[in-house]
């Protein structure tokens, strides 16, 4: 069915060459589309085409009025506390003299004396003084961290007649938890006594000692090691710094605000129209290809819809047609 139409209007194109003489045209002349009107003569080596003229408008009023921007948002890093400064005790222990002691366990005696035995405490340490460090104390709080703030963004909205209209919608902000560690009580440091040591060892004593004239027994003695203090315990304190925690958070790196935005009207001036325009004829060659072609599928042709612009008919003599529809398709 098309193809029918197709051909009846480039025969009716071929008829349309006798009318005017065809040395007062030339390549680019249009003239207007009046359906029946007959087309004058193409000179030798060009052709009419049709063309489909686009509307032409006209700017015939401006509107200029404020439109919102939103805020613009960047990415920061903070730090929050997580450990505060405190002070911590380091405890330096007294310091000793090791001594060795000779301990008489057997007194001198003549033969035949009685001796009796008995336990005797030996003092091998003094009694002396030490520190304890105590660490500080924690206790953990959690806290939020508005990580995105509240935003606003703008929607239009219908207000009536030519204005335009703004609603603000707020975005609720966005939070963070996070573990902070509070002090409750700083380090600290006690004084404690450390007793005495002592060693028990086995001692004899002369009950009754031997005739006068009685071979004398040298004592007998034994060697105990004993500790002296010689530097008493002490404390350092240090002091700890605090500690801190990054958290990546968003802000508003510059404002909401204003710009004027500026609306034209148009007015239409002509219409879109067909025109005939004279062109140089195309390549013979190229023109067998497009007009031999035969369709595969006949019926498929009622399915492609032509585009809404660039149509142009050609007309090459009463026996050849060619719709060139811009899309690649060949009638």
């Amino acid at each position: 069915m098309r193809k029918s139409v197709f051909g009846f209007l480039a025969l009716c194109l071929g008829f349309a060459c006798s009318a005017v003489a065809a040395e007062e045209y030339r390549i680019g002349d249009e003239i207007s589309f009046v359906e029946g009107q007959k087309m004058p003569p193409a000179p030798p080596g060009t052709e009419w085409c049709l063309i489909q003229m686009p509307a032409v408008y006209e700017t015939v009023a401006t509107r200029t009025f404020m439109v919102p921007v939103p805020a613009e948002y960047a990415m920061k890093e903070e730090e929050h506390p997580a450990v505060p400064e405190h002070k911590t005790a380091t405890v330096v222990p007294a310091t000793f003299q090791v001594k060795a002691k000779d301990v008489q366990t057997v007194p001198a005696h003549r033969l035949g004396a009685k001796l009796a035995s008995k336990q005797m405490e030996i003092e091998v340490c003094p009694a002396y003084e030490e520190w304890r460090a105590i660490p500080a104390r924690f206790q953990e709080v959690k806290r939020q961290i508005v990580v995105v703030p509240v935003k606003k963004t703008f929607e239009q909205v219908e207000c009536g007649g030519d204005n335009i209209c703004w609603t603000v919608v707020d975005v609720p902000e966005k939070v963070r938890t996070i573990v902070v560690k509070e002090l409750v009580q700083d380090g600290r440091a006690e004084k404690v006594t450390v007793p005495a040591r002592k060693q028990a060892i086995t001692v004899q004593e002369v009950v009754t000692d031997g005739e006068a004239d009685a071979e004398e027994i040298p004592a007998v003695a034994v060697m105990v090691v004993v500790h002296e203090v010689a530097g008493a315990a002490s404390v350092r304190w240090q002091t700890v710094p605090a500690q801190t925690q990054t958290v990546t958070v968003e802000f508003e790196a510059k404002p909401a605000g204003h710009k004027e935005q500026t609306v034209s009207e148009r007015r239409l001036v002509e219409p879109e129209q067909l025109v005939w325009r004279l062109q140089a004829v195309s390549s013979p060659a190229a023109d067998d290809a497009d007009g031999d072609a035969e369709d595969p599928d006949p019926e498929a042709d009622t399915d492609i819809e032509p585009p809404p612009t660039a149509i142009e008919w050609r007309s090459f003599g009463r026996n050849r047609n060619m719709l060139n529809t811009g899309t690649g398709y060949t009638f």
